[in-house]
C-alpha cells in the first residue's frame, strides 16, 4: 500500500439524529481522530447541520461546509 502525503486532515460523518428523525452532518476541521476524541477534546471545532428530508440538502450548504474545512474549488 502506498502512503501518500497529506496538506489537511478533516473529520465529516453523517448520523441520524433519532430524537428528531433527521439526518446530521458532522464535520471539523481536526481530522484524523474519532467523533468522540474530537467532542471531548475539541468540541468548539465540531460543527452539525440538521438536514430537513423534506427540502434537502443545499448546495448552499455544502459549499459552506467546504469552505470551513479549507477545501478550495
Amino acid at each position: 500500500m502506498e502512503k501518500l502525503d497529506t496538506l489537511n486532515k478533516f473529520f465529516v460523518a453523517i448520523q441520524l439524529d433519532r430524537e428528531k428523525m433527521c439526518p446530521v452532518i458532522y464535520y471539523s476541521t481536526k481530522g484524523g481522530m474519532s467523533f468522540s476524541k474530537i467532542m471531548s477534546e475539541y468540541p468548539e471545532y465540531m460543527n452539525r447541520i440538521e438536514v430537513d428530508i423534506t427540502k434537502n440538502l443545499r448546495m448552499g450548504e455544502l459549499l459552506n461546509v467546504a469552505t470551513d474545512l479549507g477545501i478550495e474549488s
